[in-house]
C-alpha cells in the first residue's frame, strides 16, 4: 500500500494539472477586462482548454529543431551543453528519410513508423515538463530508423568523392558534440548537484564536535548523497526547509546554507568554518558553526 500510495504521488506531481491554469485564465481576463461569468470566458478561457493547448504545444516541442538538435530538453542532466538528442548533420538524414517515406507508397511497416513516432511523445505532453527524454526513450528509435533510410538513400546516390566529403563534414559535427559533451558538460554545476560531496567530504572529519547537523532541504533531494556517501552519522542530520532553518537556531550544532543565506543571518553567535566551491571557483556553499 505505501508503495502504491508513494507512485500515486510521484503521478500526481508530474501531472499536467500542476500548470495552474487557473493563474494563467486570470492573466487573460485582466488583459482583456473579462469576467469569470461571461460566456466568451466560460467557451475560451477555461481549464480544460488551457490543458488542451498545454498539452499540444508540448507534444509539438518533441518534434522542434531547437529539442532534437540544438538545445535538448530543460534537464541539463540529459544532453551536453548546446546540444540535442542528435548532432545537427543527423537533420540532414532525417529530412532525406521523411521525403524517401513520404514520396513511396505507404506499407504496413512505414505506417506503423510514422504512428510509433507521432504517438509516443504523448507520454511526456501529459506532464509538467514540456520535454523530457528519459520518458520518451522509445520516441527516438523511428526517428533513427528515418535517419537510416535516409542515410541509406545518400550512400545509394553518390559517389566515392562526395562520400569523403560528406564523412568529413559529419566528423566535424559529431567533434562538436564530443566538446560539448567531455569539455563543458563536466563543468555543469546545477546538472549534476556538485558541492554536496564535498560538503561531506568536510563535516566529516568534524561531526563529532556537534550535536546537530542541519541541511537546507531543497529541490535537489540532497539526502541521496548523504546517504550514498556514509561518512556522516545520519542521526545527526536533519534536513529543513531553507526559509525555516534558522526559526529557533541550536547551539553546538552545524549549518550547511547556500552561500547567498548569510546575509539572512541575524543571529550574533555564529562562525563560517569552511566553505565549498563549484568548478568554476564560486563558492556554493557555507558551513556555518552556531555557538
Amino acid at each position: 500500500t505505501s508503495f502504491f500510495n508513494n507512485q500515486l504521488a510521484r503521478i500526481d506531481s508530474l501531472s499536467i494539472r500542476n500548470i495552474a491554469p487557473q493563474n494563467y485564465i486570470n492573466s487573460v481576463l485582466s488583459q482583456s477586462g473579462e469576467k469569470q461569468s461571461d460566456w466568451t470566458t466560460r467557451l475560451y478561457h477555461n481549464e480544460y482548454y488551457v490543458y488542451f493547448r498545454s498539452i499540444i504545444w508540448r507534444w509539438f516541442q518533441h518534434f522542434s529543431l531547437s529539442t532534437l538538435f540544438l538545445k535538448g530538453d530543460l534537464n541539463p542532466q540529459h544532453n551536453a551543453p548546446n546540444t540535442g538528442a542528435f548532432i545537427l548533420f543527423d537533420a540532414l538524414f532525417l529530412i532525406l528519410g521523411l521525403i524517401k517515406i513520404i514520396r513511396e507508397k505507404l506499407n504496413s511497416q512505414k505506417s506503423f513508423l510514422i504512428f510509433w513516432a507521432v504517438l509516443s511523445p504523448l507520454s511526456s505532453a501529459f506532464t509538467v515538463e514540456p520535454v523530457n527524454f528519459v520518458r520518451t526513450l522509445p520516441f527516438f528509435i523511428p526517428l533513427i530508423i528515418i535517419m537510416a533510410i535516409g542515410l541509406n538513400n545518400i550512400l545509394e546516390r553518390i559517389n566515392f568523392r562526395v562520400l569523403l566529403i560528406f564523412i568529413f563534414f559529419y566528423l566535424v559535427s559529431y567533434l562538436y558534440f564530443i566538446d560539448q559533451y567531455i569539455i563543458h558538460g563536466s563543468k555543469k554545476n546545477v546538472a549534476w548537484q556538485y558541492g554536496y560531496k564535498q560538503v561531506i567530504e568536510k563535516v566529516a572529519p568534524i561531526q563529532s564536535k556537534y550535536q546537530k547537523i542541519y541541511i537546507a532541504k531543497g529541490e535537489d533531494q540532497a539526502y541521496i548523497f548523504f546517504l550514498f556517501y556514509p561518512k556522516i552519522n545520519p542521526d545527526k542530520v536533519r534536513f529543513v526547509d531553507i526559509n525555516n532553518i534558522l526559526d529557533t537556531p541550536q547551539s553546538q550544532s552545524l549549518y550547511i546554507l547556500p552561500f547567498w543565506y548569510i546575509s539572512k543571518i541575524n543571529i550574533p553567535h555564529y562562525e563560517v568554518v569552511d566553505q565549498v566551491n563549484n568548478l568554476d571557483r564560486l563558492t556554493i556553499f557555507k558551513i556555518v558553526e552556531l555557538k
